[in-house]
């Protein structure tokens, strides 16, 4: 079997050259600054590579919208396969704090973690409190977050103890994906083997992982291919209700327009009166 070091892409912790001209190549999070008339203003300030390692509720982080999909298609899917054990729990973009002393905690874009209610509702998840590692990890590299994810995630997620690391990589909007899988082993994590197909074996959740036409699709053991309904169901959702969202501002705005317009017509027509 492969080292991790010969595994490892051999530009994956090239600065990308946007980080250097782009204060907010890595995101963004709003901030509350105080001016000098005792008022306060919400700016963006811009996040750091470390930011994205342990983000904050609130932070955005640029990801595009095939990282959206597939992640949500990861976990429904997950969710949908895994429906049959109710303590096992899937968990997406959520905060995971390790038990482990010195190390922060992380958002995977996927986890698994086997052995707790799958309908206990969660803000994050404490190694610590609940006893169980995540026996999965998973990461979409989107060009802000490479080289973390081949970097300090593999160091950090092995020194936390997760069993299985999987990396979906590629390099750049628009690019190749490539799968890989690590198992912990002794000291380090080691690659996991692919089949003549390309695809990963997952044995603990008795599913594979493959790409087909550059996109990630989960099968069963039978080789029978989870589609993306769900996801695709879920996505447009989503874009449905940031678009209600944005007309419901937009509504509120012209109404709050409307009713200082209003206003000053009326004070205007009182001053003419003499009787403001």
């Amino acid at each position: 079997m492969s080292t991790l070091q010969s595994y490892i892409p051999p530009d994956v912790f090239a600065t990308p050259p946007e980080a250097a001209s782009d204060p907010f190549f890595y995101g963004f999070r709003h901030q509350r600054e105080m001016l000098p008339d005792g008022t306060s203003r919400l700016v963006n300030v811009p996040l750091t590579r470390w930011d994205v390692l342990h983000p904050q509720e609130g932070d955005h982080i640029m990801n595009g919208d095939l990282h959206d999909w597939l992640r949500t298609y990861l976990r429904t899917t997950l969710e949908t396969h895994l429906a049959k054990d109710p303590m096992t729990k899937v968990f997406s973009d959520c905060g995971i704090y390790w038990d482990t002393p010195g190390l922060d905690h992380h958002c995977p874009d996927v986890a698994v973690v086997f052995g707790i209610p799958r309908d206990q509702e969660r803000s994050s998840y404490s190694v610590a409190e609940e006893g169980v590692l995540p026996w999965l990890v998973m990461e979409l590299v989107s060009p802000s977050t490479r080289s973390s994810d081949w970097g300090d995630k593999v160091r950090e997620y092995y020194q936390a103890g997760v069993p299985t690391y999987v990396i979906l990589d590629r390099q750049g909007f628009g690019g190749r994906w490539s799968l890989h899988g690590m198992k912990r082993g002794r000291g380090k994590y080691q690659p996991m083997a692919l089949d003549g197909r390309g695809f990963l074996w997952l044995d603990k959740l008795k599913l594979w992982l493959g790409l087909e036409e550059n996109r990630l699709y989960c099968y069963d053991e039978a080789g029978k291919r989870y589609d993306g309904a769900t996801a695709d169901r879920e996505r447009a959702d989503a874009q449905q209700a940031r678009a209600d969202a944005q007309q419901a501002r937009a509504d509120a705005e012209k109404q709050r327009a409307d009713a200082l317009s209003q206003r000053i017509q009326e004070l205007e027509a009182a001053l003419k009166r003499g009787n403001p």
